[in-house]
Protein backbone atom coordinates (compact mmCIF):
# COMPACT_ATOMS: atom_id res chain seq x y z
CA UNK A 1 0.00 0.00 0.00
CA UNK A 2 1.22 3.47 -0.75
CA UNK A 3 2.65 5.39 2.38
CA UNK A 4 0.71 8.89 3.42
CA UNK A 5 1.68 11.54 5.72
CA UNK A 6 -1.03 9.58 8.28
CA UNK A 7 1.32 6.48 8.50
CA UNK A 8 4.24 8.58 8.78
CA UNK A 9 6.45 7.83 11.69
CA UNK A 10 8.59 10.90 12.20
CA UNK A 11 10.43 13.21 10.23
CA UNK A 12 12.68 11.16 8.23
CA UNK A 13 9.35 9.25 6.97
CA UNK A 14 7.74 12.58 6.34
CA UNK A 15 10.55 13.87 4.06
CA UNK A 16 10.88 10.87 2.41
CA UNK A 17 7.13 11.16 1.78
CA UNK A 18 7.53 14.65 0.19
CA UNK A 19 10.19 13.94 -2.60
CA UNK A 20 7.24 11.39 -3.30
CA UNK A 21 4.77 13.92 -3.92
CA UNK A 22 6.83 16.30 -5.45
CA UNK A 23 7.43 13.25 -8.33
CA UNK A 24 3.77 13.56 -8.59
CA UNK A 25 3.93 16.80 -9.28
CA UNK A 26 6.47 16.98 -11.99
CA UNK A 27 6.33 13.24 -13.11
CA UNK A 28 8.20 14.02 -16.48
CA UNK A 29 11.10 15.08 -14.51
CA UNK A 30 13.62 14.08 -11.97
CA UNK A 31 13.96 15.01 -8.25
CA UNK A 32 17.39 16.36 -7.50
CA UNK A 33 19.37 17.04 -4.20
CA UNK A 34 20.78 20.65 -3.65
CA UNK A 35 23.71 20.19 -1.34
CA UNK A 36 23.79 23.99 -0.76
CA UNK A 37 20.21 23.54 0.97
CA UNK A 38 20.15 22.51 4.11
CA UNK A 39 17.55 21.61 6.03
CA UNK A 40 17.73 20.89 10.14
CA UNK A 41 15.31 18.52 12.33
CA UNK A 42 15.68 17.22 15.61
CA UNK A 43 16.77 13.91 15.68
CA UNK A 44 18.89 13.12 18.90
CA UNK A 45 19.34 9.67 17.35
CA UNK A 46 20.92 10.36 14.52
CA UNK A 47 24.42 8.46 14.44
CA UNK A 48 25.95 10.63 11.42
CA UNK A 49 24.94 14.26 12.80
CA UNK A 50 28.48 16.56 13.45
CA UNK A 51 28.96 16.98 17.56
CA UNK A 52 28.04 19.73 18.20
CA UNK A 53 24.53 19.77 16.69
CA UNK A 54 23.98 16.35 17.57
CA UNK A 55 24.62 17.34 21.12
CA UNK A 56 21.97 20.20 20.49
CA UNK A 57 19.84 17.71 19.44
CA UNK A 58 19.48 19.05 14.81
CA UNK A 59 20.68 17.00 11.93
CA UNK A 60 20.74 19.08 8.71
CA UNK A 61 19.87 17.29 5.40
CA UNK A 62 20.02 18.33 1.97
CA UNK A 63 16.75 19.89 0.88
CA UNK A 64 15.07 18.27 -2.67
CA UNK A 65 13.83 19.79 -5.35
CA UNK A 66 11.70 20.11 -8.59
CA UNK A 67 13.11 21.60 -11.75
CA UNK A 68 10.98 24.26 -13.78
CA UNK A 69 13.74 24.83 -16.92
CA UNK A 70 13.20 27.85 -18.45
CA UNK A 71 11.16 29.44 -15.57
CA UNK A 72 11.84 32.35 -13.42
CA UNK A 73 11.67 30.19 -10.57
CA UNK A 74 14.05 26.75 -11.68
CA UNK A 75 14.41 25.14 -8.21
CA UNK A 76 11.45 24.68 -6.32
CA UNK A 77 11.20 22.70 -3.13
CA UNK A 78 8.56 20.51 -1.02
CA UNK A 79 9.64 19.77 2.44
CA UNK A 80 8.44 19.65 6.10
CA UNK A 81 9.37 20.42 9.84
CA UNK A 82 8.19 20.15 12.88
CA UNK A 83 6.63 23.50 14.69
CA UNK A 84 6.35 24.23 17.87
CA UNK A 85 2.82 21.79 18.99
CA UNK A 86 2.93 19.61 15.41
CA UNK A 87 4.62 19.21 11.98
CA UNK A 88 3.93 21.44 8.55
CA UNK A 89 4.64 20.89 5.33
CA UNK A 90 6.18 23.84 3.20
CA UNK A 91 6.84 24.69 -0.36
CA UNK A 92 9.50 27.18 -1.46
CA UNK A 93 10.63 28.69 -4.12
CA UNK A 94 13.24 32.04 -5.24
CA UNK A 95 12.73 33.54 -8.61
CA UNK A 96 15.06 35.73 -9.45
CA UNK A 97 17.93 33.90 -7.73
CA UNK A 98 20.36 34.37 -10.84
CA UNK A 99 20.95 36.93 -13.31
CA UNK A 100 19.59 34.99 -16.39
CA UNK A 101 15.82 34.22 -13.71
CA UNK A 102 16.03 37.77 -12.41
CA UNK A 103 16.07 39.10 -15.82
CA UNK A 104 12.74 36.62 -17.14
CA UNK A 105 11.28 37.74 -13.05
CA UNK A 106 11.35 41.55 -13.64
CA UNK A 107 10.56 41.79 -17.34
CA UNK A 108 6.64 40.34 -16.47
CA UNK A 109 6.58 40.24 -12.61
CA UNK A 110 3.24 41.86 -11.73
CA UNK A 111 3.84 44.01 -8.28
CA UNK A 112 -0.09 44.04 -7.29
CA UNK A 113 -0.60 40.33 -7.57
CA UNK A 114 2.71 39.43 -6.37
CA UNK A 115 2.31 41.41 -3.01
CA UNK A 116 -0.94 40.72 -2.70
CA UNK A 117 0.40 36.89 -2.51
CA UNK A 118 0.37 37.22 1.27
CA UNK A 119 -3.17 37.59 1.71
CA UNK A 120 -3.14 34.13 0.52
CA UNK A 121 -1.04 33.06 3.44
CA UNK A 122 2.27 33.00 1.39
CA UNK A 123 5.14 34.76 3.07
CA UNK A 124 7.50 36.50 0.77
CA UNK A 125 11.08 38.31 1.42
CA UNK A 126 13.71 39.36 -0.10
CA UNK A 127 16.71 37.57 -1.18
CA UNK A 128 19.15 40.14 -2.45
CA UNK A 129 22.37 38.81 -2.55
CA UNK A 130 25.86 38.29 -5.21
CA UNK A 131 27.77 35.74 -6.70
CA UNK A 132 30.80 35.16 -8.62
CA UNK A 133 30.03 32.38 -11.21
CA UNK A 134 27.95 30.09 -9.77
CA UNK A 135 28.68 30.44 -6.04
CA UNK A 136 26.77 33.14 -3.78
CA UNK A 137 29.14 35.07 -1.84
CA UNK A 138 27.05 37.57 0.22
CA UNK A 139 23.68 37.73 1.15
CA UNK A 140 22.83 41.30 2.19
CA UNK A 141 20.64 43.63 4.35
CA UNK A 142 17.70 45.54 2.70
CA UNK A 143 15.84 48.27 4.55
CA UNK A 144 12.95 48.22 1.38
CA UNK A 145 9.34 47.14 1.54
CA UNK A 146 8.99 43.61 -0.79
CA UNK A 147 6.69 46.29 -2.89
CA UNK A 148 9.62 48.92 -2.78
CA UNK A 149 12.31 46.05 -3.60
CA UNK A 150 10.45 44.30 -6.41
CA UNK A 151 9.47 48.02 -8.05
CA UNK A 152 13.07 48.98 -7.67
CA UNK A 153 14.66 45.91 -9.67
CA UNK A 154 11.82 46.19 -12.36
CA UNK A 155 12.16 50.25 -13.19
CA UNK A 156 15.87 49.28 -13.02
CA UNK A 157 16.26 45.41 -14.77
CA UNK A 158 18.76 46.82 -17.16
CA UNK A 159 21.31 47.04 -14.70
CA UNK A 160 20.84 43.13 -13.83
CA UNK A 161 23.95 41.87 -15.25
CA UNK A 162 27.88 40.95 -14.55
CA UNK A 163 29.59 43.18 -13.05
CA UNK A 164 33.49 43.90 -14.07
CA UNK A 165 35.68 45.38 -11.23
CA UNK A 166 35.39 48.57 -12.39
CA UNK A 167 31.89 48.60 -12.39
CA UNK A 168 31.39 47.85 -8.28
CA UNK A 169 32.09 51.07 -6.99
CA UNK A 170 29.17 52.82 -8.69
CA UNK A 171 26.47 50.41 -8.13
CA UNK A 172 27.83 49.22 -4.61
CA UNK A 173 26.75 53.21 -4.10
CA UNK A 174 23.90 53.10 -5.81
CA UNK A 175 22.37 50.15 -4.09
CA UNK A 176 23.58 51.67 -0.39
CA UNK A 177 22.04 54.75 -1.31
CA UNK A 178 18.31 53.09 -2.39
CA UNK A 179 17.99 51.06 0.70
CA UNK A 180 18.79 47.74 -1.17
CA UNK A 181 21.79 47.14 1.09
CA UNK A 182 23.20 48.31 4.39
CA UNK A 183 26.38 49.79 5.87
CA UNK A 184 27.04 46.73 7.84
CA UNK A 185 27.38 44.31 4.36
CA UNK A 186 29.97 46.97 2.44
CA UNK A 187 33.00 45.00 4.38
CA UNK A 188 32.17 41.86 3.44
CA UNK A 189 31.45 42.89 0.01
CA UNK A 190 34.99 44.39 0.04
CA UNK A 191 36.39 41.13 1.17
CA UNK A 192 35.13 39.01 -1.09
CA UNK A 193 35.01 41.22 -4.11
CA UNK A 194 36.65 44.22 -4.00
CA UNK A 195 39.90 42.75 -2.99
CA UNK A 196 40.35 40.06 -5.15
CA UNK A 197 42.17 40.59 -8.42
CA UNK A 198 39.97 39.97 -11.77
CA UNK A 199 36.95 39.46 -9.88
CA UNK A 200 33.33 39.50 -11.52
CA UNK A 201 30.13 40.02 -9.62
CA UNK A 202 26.45 38.60 -10.29
CA UNK A 203 23.65 41.04 -8.30
CA UNK A 204 21.01 38.33 -8.02
CA UNK A 205 17.75 39.72 -6.42
CA UNK A 206 15.91 37.13 -6.19
CA UNK A 207 12.92 36.54 -4.01
CA UNK A 208 11.64 34.57 -1.39
CA UNK A 209 8.32 32.60 -1.32
CA UNK A 210 7.08 30.23 0.96
CA UNK A 211 3.42 28.70 1.28
CA UNK A 212 2.92 26.55 4.45
CA UNK A 213 -0.06 24.03 5.14
CA UNK A 214 -0.62 22.75 9.11
CA UNK A 215 -0.51 19.14 9.44
CA UNK A 216 -4.10 18.93 9.61
CA UNK A 217 -4.93 21.02 6.81
CA UNK A 218 -2.27 18.29 4.77
CA UNK A 219 -3.83 14.97 6.15
CA UNK A 220 -7.34 16.53 4.58
CA UNK A 221 -6.01 17.09 1.29
CA UNK A 222 -4.69 14.00 1.30
CA UNK A 223 -6.82 11.69 2.57
CA UNK A 224 -9.31 13.16 -0.25
CA UNK A 225 -6.83 12.09 -2.69
CA UNK A 226 -6.20 16.68 -3.19
CA UNK A 227 -2.97 17.73 -2.23
CA UNK A 228 -0.96 17.12 -5.29
CA UNK A 229 -3.53 19.71 -6.80
CA UNK A 230 -3.34 21.58 -4.18
CA UNK A 231 0.14 22.02 -4.70
CA UNK A 232 -0.43 22.43 -8.36
CA UNK A 233 -2.63 25.35 -7.63
CA UNK A 234 -0.58 27.17 -4.78
CA UNK A 235 2.83 26.89 -7.43
CA UNK A 236 0.00 28.24 -10.48
CA UNK A 237 -0.77 31.39 -7.77
CA UNK A 238 2.80 32.22 -7.53
CA UNK A 239 4.13 31.63 -11.47
CA UNK A 240 0.91 33.95 -12.45
CA UNK A 241 2.53 36.76 -10.85
CA UNK A 242 5.43 36.72 -13.01
CA UNK A 243 3.00 36.26 -16.13
CA UNK A 244 4.13 32.28 -16.33
CA UNK A 245 1.35 29.37 -16.44
CA UNK A 246 2.68 26.45 -14.84
CA UNK A 247 0.36 24.21 -16.32
CA UNK A 248 3.18 24.05 -18.96
CA UNK A 249 4.85 21.80 -16.77
CA UNK A 250 2.25 19.14 -16.20
CA UNK A 251 1.76 16.00 -18.38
Amino acid sequence: MESDFSTCRNDEDRFQHCQRIMRQVTPSRKIRVHVGWQRWWTELEDKKAAGWARRLGYVSRSKYYMEFPDSASQQIALDCEDSDTDWIVTLELYPGDSISQAKRFYEKVKVDALCGLDEFSWSISTNFHLAHIQKNMVYVKSSLTVRQYVEYWRENRGTIHQLSKPEFGRNIERWLSSGLISQSDIALIEKKFCNIQNATMNPCPGLGLRFTWPSNDVLKYESAGEFVLVVKRELSKAFLTWGQNCQEFWP
